[in-house]
């Protein structure tokens, strides 16, 4: 079975939560593994997490998007 490919809204969300760590904090992108720690706290998400996210694989929670959308506002 092939992956279909994401199109939409899950597609909209997968490229800004991606341009968002790459262009980081005054222009410097921060690692997978980073946004990670930063928005897991103390329990870590995966890389390869942030990674579906990215690619619109799977879809945060509503959630991670609202930590996500603080991380990235301050």
């Amino acid at each position: 079975m092939t992956a279909q490919p994401i199109t939409g809204v899950a597609s909209d969300l997968a490229v800004r939560l991606r341009e968002l760590r790459q262009s980081g904090f005054g222009g410097v992108g921060i690692t997978q593994s980073a946004l990670g720690k930063a928005l897991g706290g103390n329990k870590t998400l995966s890389a390869p997490l942030i990674s579906s996210w990215e690619k619109g694989v799977a879809i945060p929670s509503r959630k991670w998007i609202a930590r996500e959308s603080t991380l990235f506002a301050t």
